[in-house]
């Protein structure tokens, strides 16, 4: 058992050192040039009253030049009336389409260059995009992705989820030492309008993020980091909304794998 913990420290170390390395050179790499393209910030609704209504305030108080924000509903609620006080642009399905297809159908509506993707119950910080875009001058960046921290720290597993999120920013970091981010989370993300309409848009999966990431990295684009730039955003509160959750990643990261298991085999090499 002891050479089982000196192995796990000294991995744990050494993989420390690649993020340590990674984080004390990468703010020199961000441009210092770059322009403000029009970005689209797209919002999925399903059943999300009144969750929502801190979402697009948070988008819309973004500190950001030029962006346009379209909320895509799933399910009638109160949402399009709020969307019509703040002066956001809304859609309705009249029939229920999913995730992933109303987001490539609100893509078609966007007149941004960037995409900005937010979840319903995810709250952006102000200073956000002016993080994110700089990236974008940089022709092999496809995405960036900011870092993911707990929005409801209400119990002790939410508490709990909180430190994972610690673990997964340092991964991270690991991960751009060696070049780029292999996956990323749909609650928060910025892609390319072209290599995003390039590649079909986002699948129609388990977890798409997982899945299109994949795509993403497969076609040799690079998705870069940027913790300085945050996102908050809500996660299970029971156990048996973490089951559900958890159960619906692994079932779409194992389709994943096997469907991009020579890219993962290749990089973990």
């Amino acid at each position: 058992m002891l050479w089982l913990f000196i192995t796990f420290i000294s991995l744990a170390f050494v993989l420390g050192y690649f993020g340590w390395r990674w984080e004390s050179t990468y703010v020199n790499s961000i441009p210092k040039t770059y322009k403000t393209p029009l970005v689209s910030i797209l919002i999925p609704a399903y059943k999300s009253w009144p969750a929502i209504k801190e979402t697009i305030k948070s988008a819309i108080n973004l500190d950001y030049p030029k962006k346009e924000i379209i909320v895509v509903n799933d399910h009638p609620d109160n949402t399009k009336n709020l969307c019509k006080e703040l002066g956001v642009k809304y859609i309705e399905n009249k029939i229920r389409r999913g995730k992933s297809a109303s987001l490539n159908d609100a893509v078609e509506e966007a007149k941004g260059e960037i995409l900005f993707f937010i979840d319903s119950d995810t709250i952006v910080e102000k200073d956000c995009l002016k993080k994110l875009i700089p990236w974008f001058s940089k022709p092999n960046v496809a995405a960036v992705s900011p870092k993911y921290v707990v929005s409801n720290k209400k119990n002790w597993l939410t508490k709990l989820i909180s430190l994972e999120h610690y673990f997964i920013s340092s991964f991270f970091k690991i991960h751009m030492y060696f070049g780029s981010l292999i996956s990323f989370r749909g609650c928060g993300i910025a892609i390319k309008k072209s290599i995003f309409q390039k590649l079909g848009g986002w699948p129609h999966t388990l977890i798409e993020d997982v899945d299109l990431s994949a795509k993403l990295f497969s076609k040799g684009y690079v998705i870069q980091y940027e913790p300085r730039a945050v996102v908050k955003t809500r996660e299970p509160e029971t156990i048996s909304e973490l089951k559900s959750q958890r159960k619906r990643w692994g079932k779409g990261s194992l389709y994943s794998f096997l469907h991009y298991k020579t890219l993962y085999k290749k990089n973990i090499q």
